[in-house]
């Protein structure tokens, strides 16, 4: 039994990697408090449902993106560069995920998604708010560089959309061919389709 201060982080840890690893409807709370070390009355301690966890656990998934957005907007680097920043910090998390699971599991928020937002709302609102954040920042990074003359003049809200819909199509159809390779060429693809050839060779 675990100490009573570390109980609610230990539920939240093995939630998010039980729910990455098998998706949400196929763990139970028993399968959460035993892989924690815990009891049930610790659960309902914290928790009202499994729900409520799983809610916390896409927060924790979500920090990776907070991070991703940060890095694109470090200052001292042009738009082109930032996004750049932003794909390869991107790729490594794909590598380095498969490398330590040996075997590529896709994004654990479109995961979610992909089970459960058309059944569970608060789900759906959650994964729909984290990823309008990292559009935003695509959004914003990509209008910044049109206006700057370091970009084709696309419209940036359609751009930074299909960038999302490049990262999720990636992380499924890196998962369905477990290669983190796939990934790799699909965001090289579609950084060429932003970049002018001369300036995406460069950077």
């Amino acid at each position: 039994m675990g100490r009573c201060s570390d109980a609610k982080e230990r539920l939240v840890a093995t939630a998010a990697q039980l729910f990455r690893e098998r998706g949400y409807t196929a763990v139970s709370v028993a399968d959460i408090c035993d892989a924690a070390g815990l009891k049930k009355g610790s659960f309902y301690h914290f928790y009202a449902s499994k729900l409520d966890l799983v809610l916390e656990a896409i927060d924790e998934y979500a920090k990776g993106y907070a991070e991703l957005a940060r890095q694109g907007m470090r200052e001292g680097m042009t738009a082109p560069m930032q996004l750049r920043a932003m794909f390869a910090a991107l790729q490594g998390s794909v590598a380095q995920r498969c490398a330590q699971d040996g075997r590529a599991r896709g994004c654990p928020i479109g995961n979610l998604g992909l089970e459960m937002a058309d059944r569970e709302e608060a789900i759906r609102t959650r994964i729909a708010a984290i990823f309008d954040q990292l559009r935003a920042a695509f959004e914003t990074i990509i209008r910044r560089g049109v206006a700057a003359g370091e970009m084709p003049r696309v419209d940036p809200a359609a751009a930074a959309e299909s960038l999302m819909a490049t990262i999720q199509g990636a992380m499924l159809l890196t998962k369905t061919a477990n290669d983190p390779r796939v990934f790799d060429r699909l965001l090289t693809t579609a950084m060429g389709g932003l970049l002018p050839s001369a300036q995406h060779a460069a950077l």
